[in-house]
């Protein structure tokens, strides 16, 4: 494994001009990441996160909403295929919806939209067993109500659903203001964690945004005033299978790794 050092390339990211952050690029020929696949399959991920993020405008319905839904059931989900559902809201907005599913692979999620509002948000289900999840969401308003199931990953069998209200649990709520402190960028399902560290040492904290190899590395630097600024590390998408952020080569100040995936 050999590095290759390009302090630079995160020195112009960050509005500096000299090399005090360098960027620690590794092609690792031995590392294997689980669950990530490499980038000759990066086109059905990235179609597949546009249908889903469009509504239903690629993406077929089970069936016609109806409010005899349960007379569906079980009703088996893919990720080109939704389940569409009636529900009459009544009593508390705030309910536990316990969804009893089987999964037929290693790994598939399950997603709750009330029209275009999110209610559930890719839940992880693990190995190829029957289980109940129990999930709490919040309806914003009582009557029948259009809601759509989606799978993004492998087949979902949905045997049965429960609604039981919960009104004594107050949730929280947050305001998305992305776009008002410059935290925008594209969207798409191949995201991964953040490698968050004060980059240029003024005391905030910055991060590294890894998106495989969709949407190139960006560096978000924290301004120190409530709001962000991005900047791509390279003007192509590499096949970038994450990142950390140490003090690699012992000099005071931190530098970023990543790693290079499809080996």
């Amino acid at each position: 494994m050999t590095p290759l050092l390009l302090g630079k390339v995160i020195s112009r990211a960050m509005g500096t001009t000299d090399s005090k952050a360098s960027l620690l690029v590794c092609s690792v020929a031995a590392l294997t990441l689980a669950g990530c696949g490499s980038s000759s399959n990066s086109g059905g991920e990235s179609s597949s996160s546009e249908a889903l993020t469009s509504s239903s405008a690629t993406v077929s319905s089970a069936a016609v909403a109806t409010s005899d839904w349960e007379a569906q059931l079980p009703v088996t989900i893919t990720s080109q295929k939704t389940f569409d559902m009636r529900y009459d809201v009544t009593g508390s907005m705030r309910k536990v919806v316990e969804v009893e599913l089987s999964i037929p692979d290693g790994y598939a999620s399950l997603s709750l939209y009330q029209g275009d509002t999110l209610l559930i948000d890719n839940v992880d289900i693990a190995s190829n067993s029957q289980k109940a999840l129990n999930m709490l969401v919040e309806f914003d308003e009582e009557g029948e109500q259009d809601l759509r199931w989606v799978s993004r990953d492998g087949d979902v069998t949905v045997k049965s659903i429960t609604f039981s209200d919960m009104p004594e649990v107050t949730l929280p709520s947050f305001v998305d203001n992305s776009s008002d402190i410059g935290l925008k960028t594209e969207k798409t399902f191949k995201y991964g964690g953040p490698s968050v560290g004060d980059l240029n040492d003024d005391g905030y904290f910055d991060f590294v945004l890894n998106n495989h190899n969709f949407v190139p590395t960006q560096v978000v630097m924290n301004q120190g005033d409530n709001t962000m600024e991005i900047e791509r590390l390279f003007d192509w998408a590499p096949d970038l299978h994450g990142s950390a952020i140490g003090d690699y080569d012992s000099d005071g100040d931190l530098d970023i790794a990543l790693a290079w995936g499809g080996a």
